[in-house]
């Protein structure tokens, strides 16, 4: 059984809109910077379209944590994230269902496509709710 068959198989007589409205029910998270390495792997793993250079990113987040004189730990930090959009494509094939996202990262703002289930077990969080982030 390939990936469509096992789409196929999940969202049985399910319009593929109904799908995406149900997915981007819950459009906001919040991320550790453990989880973006964790579905960085996955991405790379699935080959999917976004990726990221997690060591780059890295020493520039922890650049702006030292630069903004904050006592911080980069592994105790939430980073807000976004869904975009369900994207089903890699290298222009269709695959399994999975989120195109935005983790906002104080000065930089990088796009990742997140594992479907890895993404929805992040918590959730309402916007007017980002001074406590």
């Amino acid at each position: 059984m390939d990936e469509l068959d096992e789409l196929d198989e999940y969202l049985p007589g399910t319009r593929r809109s109904d799908y995406i409205s149900l997915k981007m029910k819950d459009p906001n998270k919040l991320m550790y910077w453990g989880d973006i390495e964790m579905a960085n792997l996955l991405a790379k793993k699935r080959d999917y379209n976004r990726q990221l250079d997690t060591e780059a990113i890295k020493t520039l987040v922890e650049d702006m944590i030292a630069k903004s004189g904050y006592k911080v730990q980069l592994d105790t930090m939430r980073f807000p994230a976004t869904a975009l959009m369900v994207h089903s494509h890699k290298n222009g094939e269709e695959c399994m269902p999975h989120m195109r996202i935005s983790i906002n990262m104080g000065e930089a703002r990088v796009m990742l496509d997140c594992d479907m289930d890895l993404w929805e077990s992040f918590t959730k969080f309402d916007l007017e709710d980002i001074e406590n982030v």
